[in-house]
C-alpha cells in the first residue's frame, strides 16, 4: 500500500514513485487535490511477476532417436500462471534458425507437426518454454530426434539356407541387414 499523504507534486510534473513489489495483482487508487481544494481520482492495477515458471518436461519423441512420425508430446505445468507455450525446431542446437515455431494455449501438450516442413535423415532440435503472465519465459531441456521412414532393404539369410537339412534342434541363424 502507497501512503502519498504526505507527499507533494509539482503541477503538470510526472513524478516516479518506486516501491517494492511481491509477485501479484497490485491495486492503486490517486487523488489530486489543487489548491483550491478541488479533487481528481485515478486508477490503476497491475500485474507483477519476476518468477518464471517451472520448466517443462518433454515426453516425445524421445531424445535422440529415429522417429517415424513428428507427434510432440510435453507435460502440461497445470500452473494457473501460465498464459502458453511456445514449440521450437531447428536444425541448429542453439535455434538461431527456425523449422518451426508454434504458440499452444494452457492445457495444450500435444502438437503434430506437418511432415512436409521436415527432410529425412536430419537431426533436428526441439524445446518447449512455458511463459506467465508477467511474460517470464522458462525453456525445457533441448531433445534432438532423426525422422527416418526408409525401409531396410530385404535381409540376407546366411545359415541355415533355404532347403538346407538340419540335424540339431538348437540352430543358430545368421542373416544381414542394410538399412537403405
Amino acid at each position: 500500500r502507497f501512503n502519498l499523504s504526505n507527499t507533494s507534486f509539482a503541477p503538470d510534473v510526472y513524478t516516479a514513485y518506486n516501491s517494492t513489489f511481491t509477485t501479484g495483482r497490485h491495486y492503486v487508487n490517486f487523488v489530486a487535490r489543487d489548491v483550491g481544494g478541488n479533487i481528481q481520482t485515478g486508477y490503476a492495477n497491475f500485474y507483477f511477476d519476476i518468477i518464471p515458471p517451472n520448466e517443462t518436461q518433454l515426453v516425445q519423441p524421445a531424445n535422440g532417436k529415429y522417429v517415424k512420425n513428428a507427434t510432440f508430446k510435453w507435460v502440461d505445468l497445470n500452473d494457473p500462471s501460465v498464459r502458453g507455450y511456445i514449440f521450437e525446431l531447428s536444425t541448429a542446437q542453439n535455434f538461431t534458425t527456425l523449422i518451426s515455431l508454434e504458440m499452444f494455449e494452457p492445457g495444450i501438450d500435444e502438437y503434430d507437426l506437418p511432415l512436409n516442413k521436415i527432410d529425412e535423415n536430419i537431426v533436428y532440435h526441439w524445446r518447449i518454454s512455458a511463459y506467465d503472465e508477467g511474460n517470464n519465459v522458462n525453456y525445457s531441456e533441448i531433445w534432438n530426434f532423426t525422422y527416418d521412414v526408409s525401409l531396410p532393404k530385404d535381409p540376407v539369410f546366411l545359415y541355415p539356407i533355404t532347403d538346407m537339412f538340419v540335424d540339431s534342434d538348437i540352430v543358430d541363424v545368421l542373416g544381414m541387414a542394410e538399412m537403405g
